[in-house]
């Protein structure tokens, strides 16, 4: 790998100069004030930032498919990588900023949580080679923290100090409370064929607790997915003296509508089509995926899917982060009727939000919906996610009514404990479990 060092030997010497001559007062002026557009969700903020990483290392070959999550110990670092569209390479900065539970700004100031001073040099990254769109490739080791929570990494660009063109979530974790868990039908007789219902109870027989019933907070998320996490859940019973606490609800307040396996598609050759394509056209980077029909009117299908992840893959080249390209891409979806809401195309390609490019038309005369979206060579899961209107008559309407919703849908699903004792200044997570449903 490059790691960024194929300029030539003067210019290094130049801009080395020109960086601490110039821009380090800037930096150190700049972590001191407000950013323009802080959010403290997962967003992308910079119409350049594409193809968005941010996951665990270790061992496994698979560990693409982790979630931006690791022990406190640190020993399987997080990574963060990410695309910037252009020819040329720009100098981007890191801060990271400790979250409450509700993920608002702690108490804490940066020495509490960091090794080091709170800012950053993306050091790494690589150019784009042998591909039509230039870019350049990042990718960022998370510095070691002391305590355990959420966190944000905020990333800018250096002559742009006070905006952000990036903030992504991790996480932080102890596991010092014992975690059991049961998968259930949901309670609620009508829910039971499209939801799953995730019983748990907390056990803290070696951890000290003074109020159980106010310092604990529970987060469940299925998929590594915060837009539909529920979270702040207090336990329903507490049991001092076997001390456990009971998260065992009777409605839905632990239950998920299972969805439906995501639909995939692949395009990581340019000679011949792959997974669920319908063509590709090499010349003018264009992508037509097979067009999606109406699934909620059929019987479950058992499928394998990445629970609507993405990998980076070109069968042509080697380096997948700097030779594979990036191509428009077509979705269809095939209706003799136009629904009353709105479509989007829905996954960890379009970082889980309802983003106006994967917005959905409808064509009155070729009876189908249409929208595109620039994406690079890989592999993608994703779903249509329906919108219906404010005032929709039909009850019981959700984001699954074009999947279908199924209580045998293969999930990830994620319990996150914060504890935070009487006069504490941050919420810690003190345990942390991840859970397949696979029936």
């Amino acid at each position: 790998m490059l790691n960024g060092k194929n300029w030539p030997m003067h210019y290094n010497n130049y801009l080395c100069t020109f960086f601490l001559s110039v821009l380090i007062p800037t930096f150190n002026q700049a972590l001191s004030q407000d950013y323009s557009n802080f959010t403290n969700e997962d967003k992308i903020l910079s119409k350049d930032i594409r193809t968005v990483q941010f996951y665990r290392t270790g061992t496994s070959p698979q560990e693409i498919f982790n979630t931006s999550a690791t022990n406190l110990d640190q020993q399987d670092p997080l990574h963060l990588r990410f695309d910037m569209i252009g020819e040329e390479a720009k100098y981007l900065y890191v801060k990271i900023l400790h979250c409450n539970s509700d993920w608002s700004k702690s108490e804490l100031n940066a020495a509490e949580y960091l090794v080091d001073y709170n800012e950053f040099l993306i050091e790494d990254y690589d150019f784009s080679f042998n591909t039509k769109t230039p870019f350049t490739h990042y990718w960022f080791r998370v510095p070691r923290v002391k305590i355990s929570g959420n966190y944000l990494v905020l990333v800018y660009e250096a002559d742009n100090p006070n905006e952000l063109i990036l903030v992504q979530r991790f996480f932080i974790y102890e596991n010092l409370l014992q975690i059991n868990t049961n998968f259930t039908f949901s309670t609620n007789v009508s829910a039971r064929k499209s939801y799953q219902q995730l019983d748990f109870d907390l056990r803290y027989k070696n951890y000290y607790l003074q109020d159980p019933q106010t310092e604990i907070k529970v987060t469940l998320r299925q998929n590594y997915r915060w837009d539909n996490a529920k979270t702040e859940l207090p336990p329903l019973y507490v049991d001092i003296n076997d001390k456990t606490l009971d998260y065992r609800y009777f409605d839905l307040e632990t239950a998920f509508l299972g969805g439906n396996e995501f639909r995939s598609f692949a395009f990581r050759h340019l000679n011949f089509t792959d997974i669920n394509l319908e063509s590709i056209e090499t010349r003018d980077r264009i992508v037509k995926i097979l067009p999606g029909r109406l699934r909620s009117n059929r019987a479950f299908v058992n499928d394998v899917d990445i629970n609507g992840k993405f990998f980076i893959e070109n069968s042509q080249g080697g380096a997948f982060d700097l030779d594979g390209d990036y191509f428009r891409t077509i979705f269809r979806f095939d209706s003799e009727k136009k629904y009353p809401g709105r479509i989007y195309v829905v996954g960890a390609l379009s970082n889980w939000e309802l983003l106006p490019e994967f917005e959905m038309l409808y064509d009155e005369e070729e009876k189908h919906y249409l929208t595109s979206a620039i994406l690079k060579q890989g592999y993608y899961n994703y779903y249509f996610h329906y919108v219906p209107e404010i005032n929709n008559p039909v009850p019981d309407i959700n984001e699954y009514y074009l999947e279908g919703s199924f209580f045998q849908t293969e999930n990830i699903y994620e319990i996150i404990v914060y504890h935070r004792p009487p006069g504490g200044r941050a919420d810690r997570i003190v345990s942390y479990l991840v859970k397949k449903f696979a029936n």
